[in-house]
């Protein structure tokens, strides 16, 4: 009798905390599912789409804190990840995704934050630890969708020999047949755009936007040149310029310059943009898109893309991340000094 009574007592006090417990779940998996619906996610198989948005990133850092042992906090990690990404915040993406990968290594989608990971440290200008990286994940599948990045950290790290072997050694393997199947002609045309460093910037000559003038190499003689290849219409451009406009305002008066190329179709948009984002420096646009006669010499086929040209007229560097620019400037303006100096 005592016992039974004993085993009615327990439970009294055990029933509420049980469900409270299963109150608290279903509250978890009801707030989930809310903030989901307010951030119009979608889902495609094991995919999670989510173009990314300040308050959207602010909801889910506060969901984590609300329900630290939440059964979603895999996605909700992967969300963050993906919504910086999609901001091009390529320094915090790199952060968000190194957290994913750390807390949720078999999840389907590591395999694509891993990529996605690799990809913002070079795009933040984190070479070396891209590089270590892209060695840590080399065993992992969709090693070659990586491929690509850990070839421009080594181009930022200066490793141009190097970078032209790997090229040429995948061209020889996808033309052959041995490995995966890749364009081709997209590798070739990398290749010569690699050409290119090391060697006179080759000749041109075009109208400035404003017409009163014409551009040629020889404009910018003595000068360190960045090329920058962009367009209203590209969200990367546009949101990643105030690395161009920080760097323009902190060496300009050293001897740095920049070419805009613009790819508008529309010529009469692209100087009011220009004065939104602060661009001060000359531009050569004709309207026609990626038929745009500098675009073609040089095989432009994705924007933003970049060419540094040193003192001397040489190509230093291709395919500049905006937020490496003003360090590779830097490091030309004192290499410069350095052959000046007595």
């Amino acid at each position: 009798m005592i016992k039974a009574l004993l085993a009615i007592l327990i439970m009294s006090f055990a029933t509420p905390a049980i469900a409270q417990k299963q109150d608290s779940v279903l509250t978890e998996a009801q707030a989930w599912q809310d903030l989901q619906s307010q951030l119009q996610v979608e889902r495609r198989s094991y995919l999670i789409l989510w173009p990314g948005n300040d308050e959207g990133l602010l909801a889910l850092e506060k969901h984590l804190s609300q329900y630290p042992d939440s059964p979603h906090r895999c996605e909700v990690l992967y969300m963050q990840a993906i919504g910086l990404w999609n901001l091009y915040r390529y320094k915090e993406a790199a952060e968000a995704y190194d957290r994913f990968i750390k807390a949720c290594p078999d999840e389907q989608l590591a395999i694509l934050a891993m990529t996605r990971h690799v990809q913002s440290l070079v795009r933040s200008d984190q070479p070396d630890r891209a590089i270590e990286l892209y060695a840590r994940y080399r065993a992992k599948p969709a090693v070659d969708q990586r491929t690509p990045a850990f070839l421009d950290a080594m181009l930022l790290q200066g490793k141009v020999a190097d970078v032209r072997l790997i090229l040429e050694e995948m061209i020889k393997a996808s033309d052959s047949g041995v490995a995966p199947s890749r364009s081709i002609d997209m590798l070739e045309s990398k290749l010569r755009q690699l050409e290119m460093v090391g060697k006179p910037l080759p000749g041109f000559e075009v109208q400035a936007l404003n017409g009163n003038s014409s551009i040629s190499p020889e404009s910018f003689r003595g000068q360190i040149l960045l090329i920058e290849f962009w367009a209203s219409w590209c969200k990367p451009c546009v949101s990643q310029m105030h690395f161009l406009t920080r760097a323009y305002d902190e060496f300009h008066h050293q001897g740095f310059e920049i070419l805009g190329v613009n790819l508008d179709e529309e010529l009469a948009i692209v100087e009011p943009v220009m004065g939104q984002l602060g661009m001060k420096w000359p531009q050569f646009a004709d309207g026609l898109k990626w038929g745009n006669k500098l675009a073609v010499q040089f095989e432009v086929r994705r924007i933003p893309y970049s060419m540094l040209v040193d003192r001397q007229g040489i190509v230093r560097y291709v395919n500049v991340p905006p937020a490496a620019v003003a360090r590779l400037v830097e490091e030309l303006l004192g290499s410069a000094e350095e052959m000046t100096s007595p």
